[in-house]
């Protein structure tokens, strides 16, 4: 379980190609449905800056299910989030056409999962660089840069040192739902 930090949850192909598939936050159990299935977890997860991790051997946790039925119920909830993240990301690969519809739905994602409202909109730190946010969308360093300076001309976003201001939630998530 992760209790406090952020940490990229990745995969990477035979060939060295890496796949970010979400942030996880404080609250997230990692690897549980490998752990309920006995099997090695398919993913690397790494740390974006301090974190605090609790860990809990299947074992343990087979017997603690079995004690205790009530946090079935709790493991079974769990998993599907899990999933439904993972459908989401899937879903936002696969039927944006554009790289800049895919960032769009990135940012308005982490806007509601990390942000925070201020005067100037709403901010959250990505904690990520160019490349690795590529890793996220499926696309280049060079075409994540483009898109978010197109997103920054039109006042739609502000950036500065890994924090992002949502200034516009609407126009992104126009462009965010051009795909769909």
């Amino acid at each position: 379980m992760l209790c406090a930090g952020r940490a990229k949850i990745a995969i990477t192909s035979a060939e060295g190609r890496k796949q970010i598939l979400r942030i996880a936050r404080p609250g997230d159990l990692l690897g549980l449905h490998a752990t309920l299935a006995g099997h090695s977890y398919e993913t690397t997860a790494e740390t974006l800056g301090p974190c605090e991790v609790d860990f809990i051997n299947r074992r343990e946790l087979l017997e603690l299910l079995d004690k205790e039925k009530s946090h079935g119920l709790s493991m079974a909830i769990a998993v599907s989030k899990e999933f439904a993240d993972f459908v989401e990301q899937t879903r936002v690969l696969l039927l944006s056409a554009v790289a800049a519809e895919k960032l769009a739905g990135l940012l308005l994602t982490w806007g509601e999962a990390f942000g925070r409202p201020t005067s100037s909109g709403i901010l959250f730190q990505t904690l990520l660089t160019h490349e690795e946010l590529g890793q996220m969308i499926g696309a280049s360093r060079e075409t994540v840069t483009r898109s978010l300076n197109m997103l920054k001309r039109r006042q739609i976003i502000r950036a500065s040192n890994g924090d992002i201001w949502i200034r516009n939630r609407i126009a992104l998530a126009s462009i965010a739902k051009m795909a769909g």
